[in-house]
C-alpha cells in the first residue's frame, strides 16, 4: 500500500507539474523514506519558485480530495499509438503487443505496469519537501500518505526543538536564526580585526626581540595556521624573514615568509622540510604554510629557519 501510494502520487504530481507549469518528468526514484522526480522545465524557465511549488502541491491535493478513479486497462499497440497521437498519452514504452495503460480520471493516461491505488483519495495526501538543482534539471522530493504524516510530524518536532534551544516560539525561529547569523558575521568580522591587530603586535615584538637574527622565529600555543600566516606576513612587512609554528592539542602547523627582495623560495623550502618529516604543505615563493603533528613543530621551525638563512 505504501509503495502504491508513492507511485500513484508520483503519477499525479508529474501530471500536475506538466499541466500547471509545463515541466516534464524525466526520471523518478522511490526510496525508503521519500521519493523524487527530476523535472525538465518549460523553455525559458530558469528555476522553480516556492510559490510555484505550493501551487502545484495544492492542485495535487485538491485532486486527491476529489477522489478521482484510477483505472488500469489493456490496449493494443495500435490503440496506444492512437492515444499518443491524440495527446492522451505523453509517451509509450518501446515494446510490441498489448500494454497496460492506467487512467487517472480527468487527469491523465499513463502507460505503466506498476502498482497503483484505486482512487486518488487513497494516496492520502501529498507533501512536497524540497527542491534542488541537479545535472538533468530540477529534483523535487515528496512523500504521500502515512509517509507525509510522519515527515510532517518529524519536521514539527525538529522545529519545536529548535524553538526550545532558541527560547522563542516556533513561528519566531526563522527570524531568530537570521538574527544569530548576522550576529555571527559581525563577531567573525570583529575577531578577524582583533587577530590582525594581535598578529601585528606579535610581529613588532618578535622583530624587536630578535634584532640580531636573520630569521625571526616563534612558536605559539592555542593558535591555528591562519594566525601563523598572518604573523609571518606582518614580519615580512617589517623587512625580515620569519618562521612561526603553532600548536593546538595534538595538531600543529608552521608558516614561513622570506625576507622581501630575497631570492630564496619559501614555498619550496617548506615543502622539502615538511616532506622529509612526513608532513605536508605548500605556498608561494614569498609565504608558505603546512600542517604537521604538534610534537614536530619546534624541530620544523628550526629546520625551516636554517633553510631560509637563519
Amino acid at each position: 500500500m505504501d509503495h502504491a501510494q508513492q507511485h500513484t502520487g508520483q503519477h499525479l504530481l508529474s501530471a500536475v507539474f506538466l499541466s500547471e507549469l509545463g515541466a516534464k518528468t524525466v526520471s523518478f526514484h522511490l526510496g525508503a523514506d521519500s521519493a523524487t522526480i527530476d523535472l525538465a522545465l518549460r523553455e525559458g524557465a530558469e528555476r522553480l519558485s516556492e510559490v510555484e511549488l505550493r501551487r502545484v502541491e495544492t492542485a495535487a491535493n485538491r485532486l486527491i480530495y476529489e477522489d478521482r478513479a484510477v483505472r488500469p486497462g489493456w490496449f493494443s499497440r495500435e490503440e496506444a499509438e492512437a492515444m499518443l497521437a491524440r495527446g492522451e498519452l505523453y509517451k509509450l514504452p518501446e515494446r510490441s503487443g498489448r500494454m497496460r495503460v492506467v487512467e487517472m480520471a480527468g487527469v491523465e493516461f499513463n502507460a505503466c505496469g506498476g502498482t497503483h491505488v484505486r482512487s486518488t483519495g487513497a494516496i492520502g495526501g501529498l507533501l512536497v519537501r524540497r527542491v534542488e538543482k541537479v545535472k538533468q534539471g530540477w529534483r523535487v522530493e515528496f512523500c504521500c500518505g502515512l509517509r507525509a504524516v510522519r515527515a510532517a510530524g518529524q519536521d514539527f518536532a525538529t522545529l519545536g526543538q529548535a524553538a526550545g534551544v532558541l527560547s522563542v516560539g516556533a513561528v519566531d525561529v526563522p527570524a531568530r536564526v537570521a538574527a544569530l547569523i548576522e550576529e555571527g558575521k559581525a563577531a567573525a568580522k570583529e575577531r578577524k580585526a582583533l587577530v590582525e591587530e594581535l598578529a601585528q603586535a606579535e610581529a613588532v615584538a618578535l622583530v624587536g626581540a630578535e634584532a640580531e637574527r636573520a630569521v625571526v622565529t616563534a612558536v605559539f600555543a592555542g593558535k591555528d595556521v591562519e594566525f601563523a600566516k598572518r604573523v609571518v606576513a606582518k614580519v615580512a612587512g617589517l623587512g625580515r624573514a620569519a618562521v612561526v609554528g603553532v600548536t593546538s592539542g595534538a595538531d600543529g602547523a608552521v608558516a614561513a615568509a622570506r625576507r622581501p627582495g630575497s631570492a630564496l623560495d619559501a614555498g619550496k623550502a617548506l615543502r622539502e622540510v615538511l616532506s622529509a618529516a612526513g608532513a605536508r604543505g605548500g605556498g608561494s615563493a614569498e609565504i608558505a604554510q603546512g600542517v604537521c603533528r604538534g610534537e614536530q613543530v619546534e624541530a620544523l621551525v628550526a629546520q625551516l629557519s636554517q633553510a631560509l638563512g637563519g
